[in-house]
């Protein structure tokens, strides 16, 4: 279990999650993050690289650009910011395997974080407007399908109301598209289904199929998170499941219970992209 050596970023994270959800509830809505920017997911503008675990969050909340990178970076590139800017605190993990004195390898390997600060793009001078894609709607639709053609996805489509994933015959069910009140709302909904999907035992074996109540409400934020990213990645509308809302009293309680919680989802949630992510890599390869 990771041990949260920098208390202060997930408890701020964490606080702002409390407030948009008791929000949520108190207005008998689902739980839909507001992000200040639009477009696709956070990544370093000089490495390429998306953020990973909690950091995509916090950045997704954060900033009003999809670009970021360090003061350091910054300056090593002859690079201004605005004067006044915020820097933006982001977390690195680093796992400890070994006793720093024996060197013998540790029976329970434990995790720790650093800090580092990042600039957005909105604030560094004379950064060109993000550029996005002239892909139509239907366009993006047709390369999410392809995607899960990719994934190798067992979905199954028909009249019947309910949305879910089978873990002992490892399929996911959607209702058709005809359904839903938008069609991104059903590839929404799709990507929380291959979120739960992806826990197989073949693939990241993070089921078993045997969750009792409060794995379930946690692994059911992992798939509202997954669907969250994936959305952003691939550029269209995020639409809340319809469990989003059944389980917001649960995610409430487990956020005041323990400041990590978020954090860890969303940790869980960017592994699902990153194998996601392959992928995409792969199809991309065979175009």
């Amino acid at each position: 279990m990771a041990k949260l050596a920098n208390q202060e970023v997930v408890k701020e994270l964490t606080e702002k999650a409390i407030i948009s959800i008791e929000d949520a509830i108190s207005k008998g809505l689902s739980w839909k993050p507001e992000f200040k920017g639009t477009g696709g997911l956070a990544y370093n503008m000089f490495t390429g690289n998306v953020l990973s675990g909690g950091n995509q969050l916090i950045a997704l909340l954060s900033g009003v650009d999809t670009r970021w990178a360090t003061p350091k970076a910054l300056k090593a590139k002859g690079v201004a910011w605005a004067k006044g800017s915020k820097t933006t605190t982001f977390l690195f993990p680093i796992t400890i395997t070994k006793d720093s004195k024996t060197g013998e390898k540790l029976e329970n390997p434990f995790m720790y974080f650093k800090t580092y600060r990042m600039i957005n793009g909105a604030d560094i001078v004379d950064l060109p407007q993000e550029k996005s894609d002239e892909v139509t709607l239907e366009e993006r639709h047709t390369k999410i399908d392809e995607l899960v053609a990719v994934l190798g996805a067992d979905v199954r489509e028909s009249s019947r109301g309910q949305c879910f994933y089978n873990y002992r015959d490892d399929y996911i069910h959607m209702p058709f598209k005809k359904h839903f009140d938008s069609i991104n709302s059903w590839y929404a909904t799709l990507f929380h289904e291959i979120g739960h999907w992806t826990g197989h035992k073949s693939r990241l074996n993070r089921l078993d199929g045997k969750q009792d109540k409060s794995e379930y409400a946690f692994e059911e934020l992992v798939a509202e998170l997954f669907s969250i990213y994936a959305c952003k990645f691939c550029d269209i509308s995020f639409e809340p499941t319809e469990n989003n809302a059944t389980y917001l009293s649960s995610w409430l309680k487990a956020l005041k219970q323990d400041a990590s919680f978020l954090w860890k989802a969303s940790s869980r949630a960017t592994d699902i992209l990153n194998y996601v992510l392959q992928a995409q890599e792969e199809l991309k390869k065979a175009a």
